[in-house]
């Protein structure tokens, strides 16, 4: 049962809103005004029913004309024909409501401001034109600390660079040997390194055969030369006869570069 109540209200809902049915009320409300003014009059209630049923529409005419056909003809006249009629009217109020807007912004663009208006709007302009001042002023002190920060920083890194490379450049200026002419070393001390460098075994024993002036000076030489680096133990082998052992020395790279350098070899 519900549920054919529902629908009953659903359909009935359906025909209230549709724009026919409410214009068609609207219509036969107008044609039909007597039978409301009949209805809701003092009279009795079988006075009323006697003159709607033979007065109002005691006629065909009545009943269907005015009931029915005039009430159809007016609706169907609102649907159809009035859009025809309000487009082009409601165009033209749109149009004329534009160019009366574009009349009052024209006027109002020609309208002069007072002297209070003028006044509040200079003092606007001044109020921004200060306010700009102070946030340049801002920016370009901003600016300013950032140059002097990144100079500072600039110097700083130079700083720290030549602190790392002097102690590099002292060390390497120590640690290099003198290859110039000038190097105190002797005469036979050059010819020892000549010898050592052209010969892959040079065994200490021949070292001090060829050096002219005794052992102890060769061994003196030949300890100059490993102090200094030009020379180093490679390990043992035989002297040139085969007939003894000893120790085997190879020049160094600093060595060769000193030979080289001083264009001994």
């Amino acid at each position: 049962m519900a549920d054919y109540i529902n629908s009953i209200k659903v359909i009935l809902y359906d025909r209230a809103v549709s724009p026919l049915f409410g214009m068609f009320v609207v219509s036969w409300v107008g044609w039909n005004y007597k039978f409301f003014l009949v209805l809701f009059s003092s009279m009795e209630a079988e006075g009323k029913i006697s003159y709607i049923q033979y007065v109002l529409y005691g006629e065909d005419f009545q009943r269907f004309g005015i009931g029915l056909l005039f009430p159809t003809l007016t609706t169907l006249a609102a649907i159809y024909c009035y859009p025809l009629i309000s487009i082009p009217v409601y165009k033209e109020f749109r149009k004329r409501q534009k160019e009366l807007r574009a009349i009052k912004q024209s006027y109002a663009d020609l309208q002069l401001l007072d002297e209070k208006e003028s006044r509040a709007l200079i003092r606007r302009g001044l109020d921004q034109e200060r306010e700009f001042d102070i946030a340049l002023k801002a920016k370009e002190d901003e600016l300013i600390r950032f140059k002097a920060l990144n100079a500072d920083l600039i110097k700083e890194i130079a700083e720290l660079k030549e602190n790392v490379a002097r102690p590099i450049e002292d060390s390497q200026s120590r640690d290099k040997p003198d290859y110039g002419i000038a190097s105190d070393l002797t005469d036979t001390q050059i010819k020892m390194m000549n010898i050592i460098g052209n010969d892959s075994n040079a065994v200490d024993l021949d070292l001090f055969e060829s050096h002219g002036q005794g052992k102890m000076y060769a061994e003196y030489d030949l300890d100059v030369l490993l102090n200094r680096g030009y020379v180093a133990a490679k390990g043992r082998g035989f002297t040139k006869d085969k007939k003894h052992s000893g120790n085997v020395y190879v020049l160094t790279p600093s060595g060769r570069e000193f030979i080289v350098r001083n264009e001994r070899m």
